[in-house]
């Protein structure tokens, strides 16, 4: 028989059901109570908290690094408490901020001048 096509929104809970399962298996490391048993993006919001930070905050520059992105942005916003909707849609803000300063950033005439062969490449005018 033919495959059937996965809707968008069956596609979105299989997402956020994976995500669910990547923070139930941080949770055993949170209950130890142990420092070293936390991930980056614990320890990183651990220190950003000293900072004084809120955690939406906390969550935008998490989710904005490269390294941990929302695959860890995700299971730390459960660790603060915040609420699902909530923590998901400042981890997709905070994770698509990156994408529009780099764009913004390639518009520079100094990035232009640096890149622009480069980027007349990659992108030739229309």
């Amino acid at each position: 028989p033919a495959p059937r096509a996965t809707s968008p929104r069956r596609a979105l809970a299989a997402r956020l059901l994976a995500l669910s399962a990547l923070t139930l298996a941080a949770l055993p490391a949170l209950a130890s109570g142990d420092p070293s048993k936390l991930h980056i993006g614990q320890k990183l919001a651990l220190r950003l908290q000293s900072l004084g930070l809120p955690n939406e905050a906390i969550l935008i520059l998490i989710a904005t690094l490269p390294v941990i992105e929302l695959r860890g942005a995700v299971p730390v916003a459960a660790w603060l408490g915040v609420p699902p909707l909530r923590a998901l849609a400042v981890c997709v803000l905070g994770n698509s901020a990156a994408v529009l300063l780099l764009l913004a950033l390639l518009r520079l005439p100094p990035v232009e001048g640096l890149l622009g062969a480069l980027l007349r490449s990659v992108c030739p005018p229309s």
